[in-house]
């Protein structure tokens, strides 16, 4: 990921955009991240229904990206962070079973990083 030199106004700018993008609660996801959510609940609760599954990273933190984001934050995003192109859903998952991941990604049509554990960070519970 290549970053770029970034003036003190672009890092205030993008500080802004992530406190107003930040989601907090369930409900605030968009409607297409709620349903990709709970297919992934589901597909591991077929595993171990008592997986603690938590939403974490960009759409946590308000760095993601889908396809209506602007101009504005997708060169912003590259500037400050190297990332491009559209934002995955990371999720840890806390287990006692040995979760295939591997298996679930294969039955999948978007982007999912697992982290295994409860990670010390923001995060929305999937319901």
């Amino acid at each position: 990921m290549e970053k770029k030199i970034v003036g003190k106004e672009e890092h205030l700018r993008w500080s802004e955009i992530k406190a107003n993008r930040k989601h907090t609660h369930w409900d605030e996801l968009p409607l297409v991240v709620q349903e990709r959510l709970l297919l992934l609940k589901k597909m591991i609760n077929m595993q171990d229904h008592k997986a603690e599954i938590r939403l974490i990273g960009s759409w946590v933190s308000g760095t993601w990206v889908d396809a209506d984001t602007s101009v504005e934050i997708l060169s912003l995003r590259k500037k400050i962070t190297g990332k491009q192109g559209m934002s995955d859903l990371d999720i840890a998952v806390k287990s006692d079973q040995d979760i295939n991941f591997k298996a679930i990604m294969k039955q999948l049509d978007f982007k999912v990083t697992f982290f295994k554990g409860v990670l010390k960070q923001r995060f929305i519970k999937i319901p």
